[in-house]
């Protein structure tokens, strides 16, 4: 066994993941085959995390004890306890069964030819805005907590004092500064994200490196298996160094090494 996974290992140096044993493909070939989809409905639900995650927390912390910020805390809980597969199939129920705003699953409408961006968009949305929820759930506790922080500051009331408008207190004295912990949720966001898209994936019929990982669970195909667990250990550290470095791009003051 030492040797069998020396030898794996020196060819996984070379990008040589093994071969799967249901498709007999490449491994390699198989992540990459995946690997877009994967990017475009993770990076689409990282960017619904931050921009909701951040409104979440920040708007109902300058307004502290109100209808809004009960609400806000409430969902941050909701969001953190409840799994993201009963999400998942909630959403499907109400908006594609009840209502039909959005499909119920697949990456484009079947029977369509050709390259349709709308189309795209149009399934991109669903799981995208589920897979999103524990990260929007997580950054707005965050930032609640952040900015009532910051609000209590001295140089936030002298900025109130000197007759300077709401908003630009808000933008330019208020959000830079709890920009910090989004920063670091961020860190462990990315490797999260392709966690939960193992779920969402297969909730949503979406054909990514999570329904892949799925599929080859059931199937025992250990080489994939191992091949995406170890991309998704690459990512662990990358995203810890993104991180680090979008430290001294938030706060100047943060010197790296």
């Amino acid at each position: 066994m030492p040797i069998q996974y020396l030898d794996w290992l020196g060819q996984v140096l070379t990008l040589n993941f093994g071969t799967s044993f249901i498709s007999h493909q490449r491994v390699i070939a198989l992540i990459l085959e995946r690997l877009p989809a994967t990017l475009a409905l993770s990076l689409t639900a990282l960017v619904f995390g931050v921009v909701f995650g951040v409104l979440a927390g920040l708007l109902p912390a300058l307004r502290p004890g109100g209808v809004t910020d009960a609400l806000t805390r409430v969902i941050a809980v909701v969001g953190n306890a409840v799994p993201a597969f009963w999400f998942g199939l909630l959403f499907i129920l109400l908006f594609a069964v009840d209502w039909r705003v959005f499909p119920s699953g697949g990456v484009a409408t079947i029977g369509r030819t050709g390259f349709d961006p709308l189309d795209r968009i149009w399934h991109l949305l669903p799981p995208a805005f589920v897979l999103s929820l524990h990260t929007v759930a997580e950054i707005s506790r965050f930032v609640r907590t952040q900015a009532l922080e910051v609000t209590a500051q001295e140089y936030v009331r002298t900025a109130r004092a000197k007759g300077l408008p709401e908003r630009t207190v808000t933008t330019r004295h208020v959000l830079r500064n709890v920009l910090m912990p989004v920063v670091t949720v961020l860190g462990g966001a990315l490797p999260t994200l392709f966690g939960g898209a193992v779920v969402v994936e297969s909730v949503f019929s979406w054909p990514g490196m999570g329904r892949l990982a799925v599929e080859a669970a059931f199937a025992l195909d250990y080489p994939v298996l191992m091949g995406l667990l170890l991309l998704l250990s690459v990512l662990v550290v990358v995203g810890n160094l993104i991180s680090d470095l979008a430290y001294g791009i938030v706060d100047p003051r943060i010197k790296l090494a």
